[in-house]
């Protein structure tokens, strides 16, 4: 049995070279996004798109501050809404937007076809599908005072 030939230390150096440009890189693509971010938000609250009207996003707020990756969920349950309203008073109706949403089970595409007709079944399957999505896509921007 042979042993491999070892990489030559100019290709791995090589190799750290070219990753440590790209990560430098996605570095200056945070900066620019951030920079987006603040442009967006010094326009003030609205909604706006490119020119093509694929992109759009939804400034909610402009407080003093400065942008970050922060992101607030009301914990499931009907302790956490009771404790919310509490502590929110007449503001909770500005405070939380109220959604029903339904989501997919664990499996749903497996158990389509068992419980629904072919027909209906591939339409429901087609209906839900979001190829590539992982995400809404939507993006709300909201600067933190």
């Amino acid at each position: 049995m042979s042993a491999k030939p070892a990489k030559p230390a100019a290709t791995v150096t090589h190799l750290a070279a070219a990753r440590a440009k790209t990560l430098r890189d996605l570095d200056d693509l945070k900066a620019s996004l951030l920079q987006i971010d603040a442009d967006l938000i010094a326009q003030g609250p609205g909604r706006y798109q490119d020119e093509t009207g694929a992109h759009v996003f939804q400034v909610i707020a402009a407080t003093e501050g400065s942008t970050g990756p922060a992101s607030y969920v009301l914990p499931d349950g009907d302790d956490a809404e009771e404790q919310a309203r509490k502590l929110s008073g007449e503001q909770f109706k500005q405070l939380f937007d109220r959604s029903i949403i339904h989501t997919p089970c664990e499996g749903f595409e497996l158990l389509v076809p068992k419980l629904l007709t072919p027909a209906a079944g591939r339409d429901l399957l087609a209906l839900c599908l979001v190829p590539g999505k992982t995400t809404t896509g939507k993006a709300a921007y909201v600067k933190k005072g």
